[in-house]
């Protein structure tokens, strides 16, 4: 009996496109890798030495100004999405067996990001990095620039920066272009970023008929003198309003309420000491704070 022969089944539309797929091999489409992360021995250490500590001490900082940089330019940041779309849609169609089709397609959608890539109003996209020769940055440009230089030369795991920002990536790819005459620059950035603390003070101390404080002396007497005084001289420099009346010798016989007294009094010193703190440029919206009510009323030095 001749054997019946085994009738040869159709592939179908989709294997046949899954075989094609795993055929392809984007080595073909000279795809590049991802860039390693290899510096400039000068770069590596300025970035090592002196900008991750300080984006670490500043972080906080940079972050903001990262945050006011993005939304001033917001325009360049979505053209610069636009584009990244681009190149991602011309990949697409270099990888696809349907080429023919693709083709099409892709014409369509560059023909309508190139008119809206085009139709942005706005001034040419000016970069902090690399540092220009012929102006100051301002103090976020800096910040940003800095930001950068960290994200760029640091570990990814300890990246601050946005990783979805078409114009942050864009900042960070500057720092390659990078060269060691630009180091004067770089370190210049690291003075004109964050506002320098103020100038040590020196704090409260008695004087007589008065205080003083950042070596002058202001005119003080009576019972805000007295509460001053108590005030210094008490642990953490703060005391409730029952210990500041008996230290101040106020009782009911020689007052009808002597918890107000110790109120106004305060009320005094707090004026007095906001007025030194002020002509000194010491910022310090209540140098004598309160808190709680009734026999917890608590009050304490805000200014050293």
């Amino acid at each position: 009996m001749p054997k019946r022969k085994r009738a040869t089944r159709r592939k179908s539309a989709n294997s046949q496109r899954a075989v094609a797929a795993a055929n392809v091999n984007p080595a073909d489409y000279e795809i590049e890798d991802s860039p390693t992360r290899e510096h400039p021995r000068w770069l590596a250490d300025f970035a090592r030495d002196a900008v991750w500590p300080f984006i670490d001490s500043h972080r906080k900082a940079a972050t903001a100004a990262l945050a006011r940089w993005l939304d001033c330019k917001a325009a360049h940041d979505e053209r610069l999405r636009q584009l990244a779309n681009l190149d991602v849609e011309k990949r697409r169609l270099a990888c696809s067996p349907e080429t023919e089709d693709m083709a099409r397609e892709v014409g369509n959608k560059i023909k309508q990001r190139v008119r809206l890539i085009t139709s942005y109003n706005t001034p040419p996209l000016d970069l902090p990095l690399p540092p220009p020769a012929d102006r100051t940055l301002p103090p976020d440009d800096c910040l940003v620039a800095l930001l950068a230089v960290n994200d760029e030369t640091r570990d990814p795991s300890q990246r601050i920066g946005p990783t979805d920002s078409s114009l942050y990536l864009a900042l960070c790819g500057k720092v390659r272009e990078l060269k060691e005459p630009h180091l004067p620059a770089l370190r210049a950035m690291l003075t004109m970023t964050v506002p320098k603390p103020p100038t040590r003070i020196a704090g409260l101390a008695l004087a007589a008929g008065g205080f003083v404080f950042g070596e002058r002396v202001y005119d003080l007497s009576d019972r805000p003198r007295d509460m001053l005084k108590v005030l210094l001289n008490s642990r953490h420099r703060r005391c409730t309003v029952s210990f500041l009346r008996e230290a101040m010798k106020i009782d009911e016989e020689s007052v009808t309420f002597p918890e107000q007294v110790v109120k106004d009094a305060a009320k005094a010193l707090r004026a007095a000491l906001k007025q030194a703190a002020s002509a000194v440029g010491y910022q310090c919206d209540n140098p004598l704070p309160s808190t709680g009510k009734g026999a917890d009323l608590t009050y304490s030095l805000a200014i050293p």
